[in-house]
């Protein structure tokens, strides 16, 4: 991005902080690792022990910001339809009888 910012930083700045925070400890776990110059077998058994847990946390939030995002836009879109079969029964026009437009 242009002003540097994290993809929308500036709109979900809690967000974007939170998700750089959760990768940050992954890099610094992987830092670690590599300073005490491990095998490539114990490598892998260092991150699971450290990195997975901050990463499965991180899997769970984001499952999570899904899933409300797509209850928001399951509450727009149910919204926008009452109103509008609402003041359809206001005017006396059924919805089958609207021209596509």
């Amino acid at each position: 991005m242009e002003d540097g910012s994290c993809g929308g930083q500036r709109d979900f700045p809690e967000q974007c902080r939170y998700v750089l925070e959760m990768l940050g400890h992954v890099y610094k776990y992987d830092a670690d690792a590599r300073q005490r110059h491990l095998s490539p077998a114990e490598r892998l058994k260092f991150h699971q022990q450290h990195s997975g847990p901050v990463l499965q946390q991180l899997h769970q939030w984001l499952a999570a910001q899904f899933a409300l995002k797509q209850w928001n836009q399951i509450r727009v879109w149910a919204k926008h339809h009452l109103l509008t079969a609402s003041l359809e029964r206001a005017d006396g026009v059924s919805a089958g009888s609207r021209p596509h437009r």
